[in-house]
């Protein structure tokens, strides 16, 4: 199987579905193949999955899921961005940051696909278990786990990710809120005592606006990030949130 034949038989199984319909699709495009070609698809699978284990994979993948990477958490991403394609792959692998232009917005854990890695591998054991396990191991080697020398991201700075210039202004401040890290972006970040934001003026530390979803709340820090962010307290609690006019209004009195 040459790897075109791979990236087609993923294209023709995409859908806009649940995992569960994807996986089915899947599994019933490979049970047309015969035992060699399951392998030989498997065996790209497994390159693939490993070609994608990087650092910068990782940060990436923090972003879209809304929370640091677990192992598991980690290798279910790899998964989900094979099954997206060859062009949105290679372009990830190549520049983490395309993935805010590639694909709609992601919710809160909806970039992994663990079924993904099941359908090949069962359906290659349950015709040839030894096939599979020597694949499993000659191919996979290191690559199911975090890549190698990969610092501990919980303790060092979250703004590292900031690199993601794109995905960060979509998912930065849902990963700070989610990880509780607004302390420590205070503490790290370039801070200010006033910004000037198009459509709101001169917005303060200090000052009260009123966020449409959150409601009113109390700036107590504005942060260049590279687009600013307010860190407020509001009645919840203290989030940060882009300084974006369209998302704010300045209270009357």
């Amino acid at each position: 199987m040459r790897e075109s034949e791979f990236w087609k038989i993923i294209s023709n199984v995409q859908g806009k579905d649940a995992d569960a319909a994807h996986a089915k699709r899947l599994k019933a495009a490979l049970s047309q193949q015969s035992e060699e070609r399951i392998g030989a698809f498997y065996a790209w699978y497994l390159h693939f999955e490993g070609k994608a284990n990087t650092v910068n994979l990782e940060d990436a993948a923090s972003l879209l899921n809304g929370s640091l990477c677990s192992d598991d958490g980690f290798l279910y991403f790899r998964r989900w961005l094979i099954s997206r394609g060859k062009s949105v792959y290679y372009n990830a692998v190549n520049q983490p940051d395309s993935l805010a232009g590639a694909v709609a917005y992601v919710r809160k854990y909806a970039a992994q696909f663990e079924l993904m890695g099941y359908v090949p591998s069962d359906l290659l054991r349950s015709k040839n278990a030894s096939l599979e396990a020597s694949l499993t191991q000659s191919i996979v080697g290191s690559s199911i786990g975090v890549p190698p020398n990969r610092p501990v991201l919980a303790t060092n700075s979250i703004l590292t990710l900031q690199r993601f210039t794109k995905l960060w202004a979509l998912y930065g401040n849902r990963l700070i809120r989610s990880e509780n890290k607004v302390e420590q972006f205070i503490s790290e970040a370039d801070t200010s005592q006033a910004v000037f934001i198009d459509g709101l003026g001169l917005v303060s530390v200090g000052q009260r606006l009123q966020h449409k979803t959150c409601g009113e709340g109390l700036v107590i820090a504005i942060v260049s990030v590279p687009r600013p962010v307010a860190v407020m307290s509001f009645q919840g609690g203290e989030k940060p949130v882009s300084l974006v006019s369209d998302f704010f209004t300045i209270p009357r009195g």
